[in-house]
């Protein structure tokens, strides 16, 4: 996300104001999504180009896509993407796929900065992590939903059609694409979710945002604190480009302060954003037995008459 230089929120109060001025403050056409990291110094990019750029692959839509459609071949070999609703499309199985912890090129996001804050702050409390809001003012937005039968543009490739259709949009017109499922599991419905993606320009980015097609402007993760003093710059109100990203990066005593907010004002916490098996699974902490249980305390004070 680049160095810690410049103004940053000193108070929860100092956040509030820098949300409510972009969220009220950009054109009112552009829909503004968030995404929160308990690390300022991690750029936004998806899991698969993380993955891809850990084993020193090229970061390039060919790159991206072979590997991609490995994940869903083996996937739909492994007997996934069949669902109650139908059969679920390979963008609707991307979708399933992040939600659980494949590699792919979405980009979880959602609709509440709240939310998004919570994941800037639960972790990592000696570390600033960094809020990002998305201005998304020219999308190709897909409603993913498994299909009970194909479309007559589909009929060619229906599992791949609606993921095609995007990732031309994307490339031809440099725009985002929005993903955004029908059928959504508890974490999905619980945390607001949705997915941004794009296809991969041929500069595939600033360290800071990669893999989309519209880089940050210079300063643009770092300087989000500014708005306190100067108000908003003059490229992000009014009509601009089709895609924007701005961080907001939150020091650590900032975190400690919003998580008891947060999870006390605002209900949110492990249990009410992971609110399935899986998150019960992780939080495994607390239900484990006292590593200092006694069995003979146990006994004796089952023995003793309840309390009247």
């Amino acid at each position: 996300m680049g160095d810690a230089a410049g103004p940053f929120p000193q108070t929860p109060q100092d956040l509030w104001n820098i949300i409510g001025s972009i969220s009220f403050g950009m054109d009112p056409e552009a829909k503004i999504l968030w995404r929160g990291m308990s690390n300022y110094t991690w750029g936004v990019e998806s899991s698969l180009i993380r993955a891809l750029h850990t084993r020193g692959v090229p970061i390039t839509e060919e790159s991206v896509r072979i590997h991609e459609r490995r994940a869903i071949e083996a996937a739909r070999n492994w007997g996934l993407g069949g669902t109650a609703y139908g059969h679920a499309t390979d963008l609707h199985l991307l979708a399933m796929m992040q939600h659980h912890g494949v590699p792919t090129r979405l980009v979880d996001v959602t609709y509440n900065p709240l939310t998004a804050l919570w994941f800037a702050c639960a972790k990592d409390p000696d570390q600033s992590g960094v809020l990002v809001a998305f201005m998304v003012r020219d999308a190709w937005e897909v409603t993913t939903a498994p299909r009970l039968t194909g479309t007559w543009g589909s009929l060619g490739n229906p599992s791949e059609y609606d993921l095609d259709q995007a990732l031309e949009m994307s490339a031809r017109e440099g725009y985002v694409v929005l993903v955004d499922p029908v059928v959504k599991d508890l974490r999905m419905r619980a945390q607001e979710g949705l997915f941004l993606t794009s296809a991969i320009p041929a500069d595939p980015g600033s360290p800071a945002l990669i893999g989309f097609p519209e880089p940050p402007k210079k300063g643009f993760f770092n300087q989000a604190a500014a708005l306190l003093n100067a108000g908003l710059p003059r490229d992000l109100s009014g009509k601009g480009n089709p895609f924007d990203a701005m961080g907001i990066v939150i020091p650590p005593k900032v975190k400690k302060s919003l998580l008891a907010v947060l999870e006390k004002s605002f209900n949110r916490s492990t249990r009410t954003l992971f609110p399935d098996l899986s998150g019960f699974a992780e939080a495994h902490d607390i239900w484990m037995p006292d590593p200092n249980f006694s069995p003979q305390e146990s006994d004796q004070n089952a023995a003793q008459p309840p309390a009247v």
